[in-house]
């Protein structure tokens, strides 16, 4: 029986590497793989990360841009969209924090921070006045094998 296995083996894998009869559209995906390459990826990024988009923040001029230009790129590619449009509108506001600042008080000190280095506006951000007291709230560390957590 161990005699059987060996040519069973070699012949399943004969048959596995012949060569099989593609059907037309095995070809077409065969082809289209073959066109993507990593240099293509690459230069879209470029593209989609210059400055003609700026950013491409939902909603914003520089978004509806990049969209156009993907759209566009799909048409130039053959490619089918279900109601013949690739573009499908939806609305989408955004805000834009423009300025922000933050001042904290220790010790009767005022120091400035500098959004963006020192703290993060978010975009649900509020004006307010805040007071209360520091505390420190651990490293974020857990290491059981030191007798140490901060959890």
């Amino acid at each position: 029986m161990k005699n059987m296995i060996v040519p069973l083996a070699v012949m399943a894998a004969l048959a596995l590497a012949a060569p099989a009869t593609a059907s037309p559209a095995d070809k077409a995906v065969a082809d289209a793989s073959a066109a993507v390459s990593g240099c293509n990826a690459y230069e879209y990024c470029q593209v989609l990360a210059a400055e003609p988009f700026s950013g491409r923040l939902s909603g914003s001029p520089g978004y509806e841009a990049a969209a156009r230009w993907a759209a566009g790129k799909f048409a130039e590619w053959g490619l089918s969209s279900l109601d013949g449009a690739f573009l499908q509108p939806f609305p989408s506001p955004y805000t834009q924090v423009d300025k922000a600042e933050m001042t904290l008080t220790v010790a009767g000190k005022e120091i400035k921070l500098q959004a963006g280095k020192e703290f993060l506006p978010m975009l649900f951000s509020d004006s307010g006045r805040v007071s209360a007291g520091a505390v420190f709230a651990g490293w974020g560390l857990h290491a059981p094998e030191l007798g140490y957590d901060d959890y």
